[in-house]
């Protein structure tokens, strides 16, 4: 059977609504689709769609305090977090610790 093109769209968001409402299959990040009810994988992922995170600041402001308190926040939730963004399962946190 030929693949066809129901929809073609730049936007996550429509993309999104089209796979959810049975229009098809839709590449995304598994972070999103991961959190949406009724949409499930059906691949596996592409590490060569990994991309690295920056984070960027103003030199003149990199060591103040609420520019290292939030690039330590975000750091940590990025961490904490890892699994999400990767597509990777997560792995149970044992005797009720909170994975780093």
């Amino acid at each position: 059977m030929k693949n066809r093109t129901a929809i073609s769209t730049d936007s996550v968001l429509a993309a999104t609504a089209a796979a959810r409402e049975g229009m098809g299959a839709v590449m995304m990040s598994a972070f999103l689709a991961d959190a949406e009810p009724g949409l499930q994988r059906i691949g596996g992922s592409f590490p060569e769609l990994t991309l690295q995170m920056w984070v960027l600041t103003h030199p003149d402001l990199r060591k103040t305090s609420r520019v290292i308190a939030l690039i330590d926040h975000l750091v940590g939730r990025l961490r904490r977090d890892r699994a999400r963004f990767e597509g990777t399962p997560e792995r149970p946190a044992s005797s009720g610790q909170v994975p780093d």
